[in-house]
């Protein structure tokens, strides 16, 4: 969710440790987190992975960052194609953060750095268009279906299906589906992953 993460250490036997709660999705969440992957894996570097879920996301890559870990943040689309491939089917918070984890340790996808001042502005700019746009057609909507009477149920099932279909680019900093985008983590150090 969006108020919380889940995380689970892959060691090199390829056991998975997880914690038994997922840790809040704020700094002092954070620092928690980074103390919990350096006592599962003393002396190791670990290399946090985990899905872009838009702003969700954002502020953990950038604490990783700032931090000097090594963070990657992966396309979920990758991540379950990994899974699917790997045999994994079970769609649950902590089994997709042990997703995570074999996807770093197998992929190895690259580090993640921070956009410049001036993609962050652009990146702004196209969430608030997106937003006005989203604003907008709903607007449009309320007004075509409040005078449902006069407009032909043909063009009522075409805004009907404009509104089942109005997604919005979670690289815009939007989640898909309106919903919660889900949080999960995977860190891979050496032989060992976190998910």
């Amino acid at each position: 969710s969006k108020d919380t993460l889940d995380a689970g250490l892959l060691g090199p036997d390829g056991r998975t440790h997880a914690r038994g709660e997922p840790f809040a999705n704020d700094r002092r969440g954070f620092a928690a987190l980074v103390a919990w992957a350096d006592r599962l894996a003393p002396g190791g570097a670990v290399h946090f992975c985990l899905e872009a879920t838009g702003p969700y996301s954002a502020a953990l890559a950038e604490y990783l960052h700032a931090a000097g870990r090594l963070v990657s943040v992966a396309n979920p689309a990758r991540v379950k194609a990994h899974m699917k491939s790997c045999g994994q089917a079970n769609k649950t918070d902590p089994a997709d953060a042990r997703a995570i984890a074999a996807f770093c340790r197998d992929r190895k996808p690259r580090l993640w750095v921070p956009p410049s001042p001036a993609v962050r502005q652009v990146q702004a700019l196209v969430r608030r268009r997106d937003e006005l746009r989203r604003r907008q057609l709903l607007d449009l909507v309320g007004d075509l279906l409040r005078a449902g009477r006069h407009v032909p149920r043909q063009r009522r099932d075409g805004v009907d299906d404009a509104c089942a279909h109005l997604v919005v680019d979670p690289a815009a900093g939007m989640p898909r589906g309106g919903g919660d985008a889900v949080h999960d983590l995977g860190f891979a150090g050496g032989e060992r992953a976190l998910g």
